[in-house]
């Protein structure tokens, strides 16, 4: 008894110490402890389906999707860093009560995104009878005007996800990053329950598979937008009139620093798919997704501890707030700490896990979940710091570790995955993770100490 009641004031203690009786921290926990509840929500859909589509179309062929959806998710460097210019904008300017400010800021970067979706549509729409996919994805037993349809729909979806998504960095901007996550899980619920009935009711179509895989998000996030900017929201809503050249470039200034460190993490984690399927086969993509998918479990974790931080960092710089900034940087670095011996006990449990989980349908080595491990590890250091100094907007030196990164990281991951196979592939990220999340530790050190905090 005397156990449990210990328990429970270690818990109350840190509760207490993590709220510090500061608004902006009791909303961090706020959202923290709300987006665990979607998130365990959103792995179990995630892990579920899995096997459901493997039940549905071949590895092999799930492998495709996987590859494809990963290639045209490159695309999203196209906003330029708008996205992420505007949380930084809109947090600023929501910190200083500043609503005029805030609408404007909301409905150019709606503009600007629109505009640039509808040009990458026509753009691709010209050029894609052009590519000879086959050659590409290493992929024969499909033929090549199959192949262009599918990615005619992957992209056309894609381009209209890029522009409605907008709204995900509003919620983040104005502290509601359980909500947007709460719209993922919706639509990745939707995927769910469209998946099993093609299993049920369709014989294997991998046409049908995308269609359902990328149209049901749009479907769930358009339906959330309308209702917010209804509600919630309606004090930002977009509107022609509040479009502004003049918030375009402030936001841009921001945006192009962001749109080179976009770029970067595109090629550091968009690439691995095509890489190994490129090298191994799309077999091999699968296995590989399937040792990532188990250990973004500590990932996803760690990720939404800090989703609202990036924010929050930014309101509190703009206030000047540098004790409470210190005072969370030791919180999420004891964090990482504790998500680093959980994924040591995951690699651990890895074999009774997947045999659980697929079965004998693929085999994952544990060469596999080793540098899994690793990488799960490394980049979870990496985002620790990375997602603070997004936060502050000191991302010049972030973006010219990226261009050295995306400029070696495709050939360094040809070379190792063409050794070591998978892992080497993944020990490609993990070297260049580790460089980024160093750099990192040290600058928001200096960051801190030159400003007093």
């Amino acid at each position: 008894m005397g156990k449990i009641i210990d328990k429970f004031s270690i818990i109350k203690k840190f509760k207490k110490y993590l709220v510090r009786d500061n608004e902006l921290s009791q909303t961090i926990l706020k959202n923290v402890l709300m987006s665990f509840g979607v998130r365990v929500g959103s792995i179990v859909v995630g892990l579920l389906l899995v096997p459901i589509t493997l039940g549905y179309v071949s590895p092999a062929e799930y492998g495709i999707w996987l590859t494809v959806s990963s290639i045209v998710s490159w695309l999203s460097f196209f906003d330029i860093g708008l996205a992420n210019g505007l949380r930084n904008r809109l947090s600023e300017s929501n910190a200083n009560k500043n609503v005029n400010e805030s609408r404007k800021y909301v409905s150019t970067t709606y503009a600007a995104i629109g505009a640039i979706s509808i040009f990458i549509l026509l753009l691709f729409f010209i050029s894609n009878h052009f590519f000879d996919w086959q050659l590409i994805l290493n992929v024969y037993n499909i033929n090549n005007k199959t192949l262009q349809l599918l990615f005619l729909v992957v992209v056309t979806s894609f381009c209209i996800q890029l522009t409605i998504g907008v709204i995900n960095s509003i919620l983040l901007a104005l502290h509601k990053a359980a909500l947007s996550g709460f719209m993922i899980f919706l639509g990745q619920a939707g995927v769910l329950v469209g998946v099993y009935l093609l299993k049920l009711f369709c014989q294997p179509n991998l046409l049908y598979l995308f269609i359902v895989l990328t149209s049901i998000p749009i479907i769930i996030i358009t339906i959330a937008s309308i209702i917010l900017f209804r509600t919630d929201l309606q004090y930002v809503k977009p509107s022609v009139k509040y479009v502004s050249r003049k918030h375009l470039k402030s936001i841009f200034n921001l945006g192009g620093a962001f749109f080179i460190v976009q770029l970067g993490a595109l090629v550091l984690f968009q690439t691995d798919n095509f890489v190994i399927s490129k090298v191994l086969g799309p077999e091999a993509v699968a296995e590989f997704n399937i040792a990532y998918k188990l250990f973004s479990l500590t990932t996803m974790v760690s990720f939404i501890i800090l989703t609202p931080y990036w924010s929050a960092y930014s309101d509190a710089w703009a206030r000047k707030d540098f004790i409470w900034m210190r005072k969370n940087l030791q919180i999420i670095r004891k964090i990482w700490l504790i998500l680093s011996f959980c994924n040591i006990a995951l690699y651990l449990l890895a074999p009774f896990l997947y045999k659980i989980w697929i079965g004998d349908t693929i085999i994952i080595s544990s060469k596999v979940s080793f540098a899994m491990m690793i990488y799960s590890i490394v980049i979870t250091f990496q985002a620790s710091h990375n997602y603070i100094i997004n936060g502050l907007g000191k991302i010049k030196l972030q973006m010219y570790l990226m261009i050295f990164a995306a400029i070696l990281n495709i050939p360094f991951s040809f070379y190792l995955g063409g050794i070591y196979g998978i892992p080497g592939v993944i020990y490609a990220n993990v070297f260049f993770m580790g460089i980024l999340g160093i750099t990192f530790y040290f600058q928001l050190n200096y960051l801190f100490k030159t400003n007093n905090a």
